[in-house]
């Protein structure tokens, strides 16, 4: 699916139905890595009379993003490896050259939280009969994540994140919502596996979600709530530490960067991942590692006969140039993996022998990691962009 930009208007048989009109224009000044994000207007809250309605659309949101769990696999392998094959069949002489005129694809079977997001927002958007005004006030949100927290103040003192420091590498779902004259946040985050709606309450009464454990990541809790001013979610991470990462939400307005912006960094970051997960958000099977120089693939998955045995090797992906060097172990866990990834064993050994073949190419991966290092020096935090890694401590 090219991304160009369209009306903001809603088309049932397109699952990116709510695609944005500003998708592909921003600005990109001389010498920023990546352009500068845009956001549009603030989304009117969707005002339902009472707790019970509020509970019955909070249910059906959440089979939808079960649903799509499910469906979907989490994969920022597919459009990584067009990335590199359309630089290397091309006339441009350095990566970040390329970089800049390159188009982000939207892969329909192959998305990162961007196309999960928007295919996402047009599933819900088919519920409007039932629940009058969703398709107006359902809208994409950008996050920036690992802030620290001295650093909040200065980062939500202006009516919008500044674009010219925000790294902007995470988007979710939003919806404002006001019950019985109550204000909060819906929120759907199937780009971080959680398959469930969370709930944000200006007054964190019920129905506010507070402290859970995500499906996908079982040593670590999450919790949601408002800033002051309330254009600003705090999303804090408990990973077996007392104090929690955290990660600013901005839910002021829509976020109309995903694609030129959000999807064209993550093609430069230096770690991918191929997953599976259930309903829940329980991570089934995949692959994930470091973009760098002969890196070493982990592959893991859940055993075909007993869910409780959990299977996980680590193999040098030199091991994929030739189909030969594939071991017998090796060769079963690729067979399990690709039953959860719905796809044949030859079709997921195909892209790990070409990934493998990326993982050889040390002139392009220097380029790739100087971009990623650029993108990196944004953010208030140097060390941010935890979206993929922080996932896996449960395979560790």
């Amino acid at each position: 699916l090219e991304t160009r930009p369209t009306p903001d208007t809603h088309d049932d048989d397109d699952d990116y139905a709510f695609w944005l009109k500003y998708g592909q224009k921003a600005d990109w000044p001389i010498g920023q890595p990546v352009p500068l994000p845009k956001w549009g207007s603030s989304r009117p809250p969707l005002v339902v009379s009472s707790i019970e309605e509020y509970e019955e659309l909070a249910n059906k949101f959440e089979i939808e993003v079960q649903n799509l769990l499910q469906t979907y696999n989490y994969d920022s392998v597919t459009n990584f490896i067009k990335f590199y094959n359309e630089f290397k069949n091309g006339q441009c002489e350095t990566l970040e050259n390329f970089f800049r005129e390159y188009k982000p694809p939207l892969t329909k079977n192959a998305n990162t939280c961007v196309g999960l997001g928007l295919i996402l927002i047009g599933k819900l958007a088919l519920l409007e009969n039932r629940f009058p005004g969703i398709k107006d006030s359902l809208y994409l949100v950008s996050c920036e994540e690992s802030i620290e927290s001295h650093d909040h103040e200065e980062y939500i003192s202006n009516d919008y994140p500044d674009p010219w420091v925000s790294d902007k590498e995470h988007v979710m779902v939003a919806m404002q919502i006001e019950i019985n004259g109550r204000g909060g946040v819906l929120l759907l985050d199937p780009g971080y596996q959680v398959g469930r709606v969370v709930t944000v309450m200006i007054d964190q009464q019920y129905p506010h979600t507070g402290r859970f454990v995500p499906a996908s990541c079982p040593k670590k809790e999450y919790c949601y709530q408002t800033m002051v001013g309330e254009k600003y979610i705090q999303w804090s991470v408990w990973n077996d530490s007392p104090k929690p990462e955290s990660n600013l939400v901005y839910i002021g307005a829509s976020y109309h960067s995903p694609v030129c912006v959000t999807e064209r960094r993550n093609l430069v970051y230096n770690f991918r991942s191929l997953l599976a997960t259930d309903r829940k958000g329980h991570l089934l099977a995949g692959v994930y590692f470091k973009a760098a120089l002969q890196s070493t693939f982990t592959l893991f998955c859940d055993d075909d006969q007993d869910p409780n045995i959990k299977h996980r090797i680590k193999v040098p992906s030199t091991k994929f140039r030739d189909s030969n060097e594939v071991d017998s172990d090796v060769d079963k866990i690729l067979e399990l993996c690709s039953k959860h990834l719905k796809m044949t064993k030859i079709q997921f050994y195909c892209i790990l022998s070409a990934l493998a073949k990326i993982l050889e190419d040390k002139e392009f991966l220097d380029q790739m990691c100087k971009i990623n290092d650029d993108i990196y020096k944004l953010g208030v935090d140097e060390n941010n962009n935890n979206e993929g890694v922080n996932n896996y401590n449960l395979s560790g």
